[in-house]
């Protein structure tokens, strides 16, 4: 198979190796036209392209709209290849059947990556060669694009905004989706697992062969409460949930609606994902509770919760500082507001968290909102340049006050009762 003896997941190691030295060149195509024959195998860090987009001289405007479609696909794989492994398009090669035929077009990749800006924000330091390749006695001009890998510190790529549409009357891509590179395909996350691989740097990282899993994060999540039910079904939220993660741009999320609706479960369990997955570079899950009792489905009444970590914004913080590894004699009984806050800031930059604060309505009425607002102000603070940044998951029945991209409401999905079945 063209020299390819070896397993495929040293070949993906040694291309995973050539990505995060920014090789590009002779090595490139020594590992990917192996003895000058492209592979015929699975393609997570490299795709073969007959031709890269160039515009002609003095294009019409159809020519230009034609382009600007074109181009519109090679920015997609440009993001896919960025949020995954990183890796490289070679140019010159045909699909079916697979061979080798040259590209010797001035593909500017200065324009490529002002058009990533441009759908992304990110930059994404793209570079390309024309390397001369010898095939059968005959010299063969191959285009390579490297694509580098996302910084683990860095949020997803997003699109921002909608790819132009091409003479089928189709996109590219679509504003909101995040791309990923899976096998041979790019294609946007369509499940938690896919927002999972996005988020996780463990799982983005290739040593030995296989991607390297991290060890979990420390939380304080502990045993799940007994009278804590899990469902069937809950796909879509931990889904939307993941989504948010990846969404620098959106630190808060309150999760609302009416009691039974499984708020509390459906954070635990995205709590628990994200214990597992260690994503963004956090550093810690911490669960505080205001819930005082359950509705416990399979008894079909309430008992009393086996934990309750505040009562009020000040013991919230106070609960939050603890966790985050203040000692209790260090935060001073009578602090106020505004200095238990600018500690619990300074605390979430050095160690950023998913902070989950489940139960807001068992607080007076007057805190509710107070606690929401001011977690708003705490996470704003901490969000400093690119680098990891904490989130803050809370639950409520009434929205207060938050705005549409910070709320997601449960009603829509409301579970039956034959749906619930005990945790075990």
């Amino acid at each position: 198979m063209n020299g390819d003896q070896d397993s495929i997941f040293i070949r993906k190691r040694r291309v995973f190796g050539l990505v995060q030295h920014r090789a590009l060149g002779v090595d490139v195509i020594a590992e990917l036209l192996p003895n000058g024959q492209p592979h015929l195998f699975e393609k997570s860090m490299w795709d073969y392209k007959e031709e890269l987009p160039v515009l002609p001289a003095n294009p019409s405007l159809l020519q230009i709209d034609a382009h600007n479609a074109e181009m519109s696909q090679t920015v997609k794989d440009v993001v896919a290849f960025y949020n995954s492994f990183g890796g490289y398009l070679i140019a010159g090669v045909r699909d079916n059947p697979r061979e080798v035929v040259g590209f010797d077009g001035h593909f500017d990749c200065g324009d490529l990556a002002k058009r990533v800006k441009g759908a992304t924000q990110h930059d994404v330091d793209c570079h390309y060669a024309v390397v001369e390749h010898k095939l059968d006695g005959r010299m063969h001009s191959i285009g390579i694009l490297q694509i580098p890998q996302r910084p683990a510190s860095t949020n997803p790529a997003q699109f921002l905004k909608d790819a132009p549409i091409n003479s089928t009357g189709k996109r590219a891509y679509k504003r909101g989706d995040f791309y990923l590179r899976l096998g041979d395909q790019s294609r946007p996350a369509i499940d938690s697992d896919d927002y999972s691989f996005l988020c996780s740097p463990g799982r983005r990282t290739i040593a030995g062969g296989v991607p390297v899993l991290t060890s979990y994060l420390d939380s304080n999540l502990g045993p799940r409460d007994p009278t804590l039910v899990k469902f069937i079904g809950r796909d879509s939220h931990i889904e939307m949930l993941w989504k948010w993660m990846c969404d620098r741009y959106s630190p808060v999320k309150l999760l609302a609606g009416m009691g039974g609706l499984g708020k509390t479960t459906i954070a635990r369990a995205f709590a628990e994902d994200v214990t597992r997955a260690a994503p963004m570079n956090l550093q810690k899950v911490v669960w505080l509770s205001a819930k005082q009792q359950f509705y416990a489905a399979i008894l079909d009444k309430f008992v009393p919760a086996s934990r309750v970590d505040f009562s009020d914004l000040e013991s919230l913080l106070k609960a939050l500082l603890l966790e985050l590894g203040h000692p209790e004699n260090s935060i001073e009984p009578d602090a106020t507001r505004e200095s238990l806050m600018d500690q619990v800031v300074q605390s979430l930059q050095i160690f950023p968290s998913l902070v989950v604060i489940d139960d807001i309505d068992s607080l007076e009425p007057q805190h509710q909102s107070d606690v929401f607002q001011t977690v708003v102000q705490i996470v704003s603070r901490t969000i400093v340049g690119a680098g990891p940044s904490s989130r803050i998951l809370l639950t409520a029945r009434l929205d207060l006050g938050a705005a549409p991209g910070q709320r997601y409401s449960a009603k829509s999905h409301r579970l039956h009762r034959a749906f619930w079945k005990r945790n075990v």
